[in-house]
């Protein structure tokens, strides 16, 4: 079901499943992973894999390797010996590629043995693809660093990625800019070759080759999913209107609202481009209404429920409501959705201010 869903929605690759083993009951993503056993946690992930496969889709199995607590973990060090390392933390990983058939993996986002795993060759080529066959692709996760032997990591540092066979750096909202990273320079240089960016593209290609993407493009698919695949939806055309906003010199975002429909039912969505930081919400808005109307309205963060605000009626006068956003990683564009729960208010502006950066994702 979790496959004819994904491909409803035309998305061809899950971000799961998470093979990390259980190795403490305070790692706060066990919820998503299997369990504290290797071969338990290989053999329920390739039986997803399989499951995904059937309809045309596929997962993404993650964080390879050794991600074992999130508290700090773009920085804490897992220091495993080989044996620990191919008997318990990449059994499961191996299960899911040998049998699964994974074409997609997903990196960590710290150090293991001295190398953040997104720049890490014995890793991602020597055991993954070498010793294991892999022949997919392997991303970053969001924003990860990376680092050079010996050397600080950086998110920059896309060259360890491409010599490691990191395929994607995971996420740039332009990926045309080319000072956002070392390619350009480190080519010129000599520390990364042609054929090495060639080797990533070949591996990006040959997983869009096999999915479902392909497919639509060449309509080999049925008349009734090409059908749904090439019409157009109110939704898709709403996305096509969407409006970006930038961040000021002092980092906050305006939005202008007052030519926004705000009848009950409406939704506003706009996209946000924003560094990494924390930020409250400023919402500038009047209401014709007495103070006894409730007026309510639902935040969305890129199609995540966020908060639900209820404002009153302020008899024409404007006012200002202030509260916590939250945290936004960046440098990225981020979506916001606004629900209109009831007609009467008129929103005049919408400003994110930013409050404080966030150590780690932006150095």
């Amino acid at each position: 079901m979790t496959g004819l869903e994904l491909r409803k929605n035309r998305v061809d690759a899950l971000l799961g499943p998470g093979l990390n083993i259980h190795r403490s009951p305070l790692n706060g993503r066990n919820f998503e992973y299997i369990s504290e056993d290797p071969l338990l946690t290989g053999k329920m992930g390739a039986a997803q894999i399989i499951g995904l496969g059937i309809a045309g889709s596929t997962g993404t199995i993650k964080h390879f390797s050794t991600n074992n607590q999130e508290a700090h973990r773009h920085e804490v060090e897992a220091v495993v010996s080989v044996r620990a390392l191919r008997e318990i933390y990449f059994r499961g990983y191996e299960i899911s590629v040998k049998e699964g058939q994974a074409r997609s993996v997903m990196t960590t986002y710290g150090p293991m043995n001295g190398l953040w795993t997104s720049g890490n060759y014995d890793l991602n080529t020597i055991v993954l693809r070498k010793d294991w066959g892999f022949e997919g692709i392997v991303m970053s996760d969001w924003w990860a660093k990376a680092n050079t032997e010996g050397e600080p990591s950086d998110m920059k540092n896309h060259a360890a990625m491409v010599m490691a066979q990191n395929d994607l750096f995971m996420v740039t909202s332009d990926a045309s800019d080319q000072t956002q990273d070392n390619l350009v320079e480190a080519l010129a240089d000599g520390r990364i070759t042609r054929g090495q960016l060639q080797r990533n593209a070949k591996n990006i290609l040959g997983f869009i080759l096999k999915s479902p993407a392909m497919l639509y493009e060449m309509d080999m698919i049925s008349e009734e999913e090409l059908e749904d695949r090439k019409g157009d939806t109110e939704e898709d055309a709403a996305i096509d209107d969407i409006i970006y906003y930038e961040s000021d010199e002092k980092g906050d975002v305006y939005i202008p609202g007052k030519d926004w429909d705000t009848q009950m039912g409406a939704t506003i969505v706009f996209g946000i481009n924003v560094e990494s930081a924390e930020y409250d919400i400023e919402i500038t808005a009047r209401s014709p209404l007495g103070e006894l109307s409730q007026l309510p309205i639902t935040l969305y963060c890129d199609n995540v429920f966020k908060e639900m605000i209820s404002f009153r009626g302020s008899q024409g006068e404007w006012f200002t409501d202030k509260r916590e956003f939250g945290t936004l990683l960046g440098p990225s564009c981020h979506y916001i959705k606004i629900y209109f729960g009831a007609t009467g208010l008129e929103i005049d502006n919408i400003t994110l201010r930013y409050r404080k950066r966030v150590p780690g994702f932006d150095d």
